[in-house]
């Protein structure tokens, strides 16, 4: 499995510079060969499983003090199926996900998000 470090920003007033940290020591580690590949869901507050959108009055928007934490326990077993599906490092900030490494490597972990990703509520925005 690979070393995995993220942080989803949940009941940190600082998560953003975390996760600027978290991505540096990455970048500086010897595994990290080639490059990072950084991604934004689609609508990500507002969505569910299946695709369908609900209103910001059915459930928690951006910027509601619980968004982010429930926000953080759904993405929890897509950061550990892409930890265990590939060799990537990853840095998770709310909806912005990073796969660093090898070519390769990235390429793999891009292929298991979007295969994995809407299945479990994450939809990866490749136009973004």
């Amino acid at each position: 499995m690979a070393l995995t470090k993220w942080h989803v920003g949940s009941g940190n007033e600082i998560g953003s510079e975390a996760a600027i940290h978290a991505m540096h020591d990455i970048f500086e580690s010897d595994e990290t060969a080639d490059a990072a590949l950084l991604i934004d869901a689609s609508n990500a507050f507002n969505s569910l499983i299946g695709g369908k959108e609900f209103l910001s009055s059915e459930g928690t928007t951006q910027g509601d003090p619980l968004a982010m934490s429930l926000y953080a326990v759904s993405l929890q077993p897509l950061i550990t199926l892409l930890g265990i599906r590939s060799s990537a490092k990853q840095c998770w900030y709310a909806d912005d996900a990073t796969g660093a490494g090898a070519l390769t490597v990235i390429r793999k972990w891009w292929d298991e998000l979007l295969a994995a990703g809407p299945a479990l509520g994450y939809y990866p925005n490749a136009k973004k």
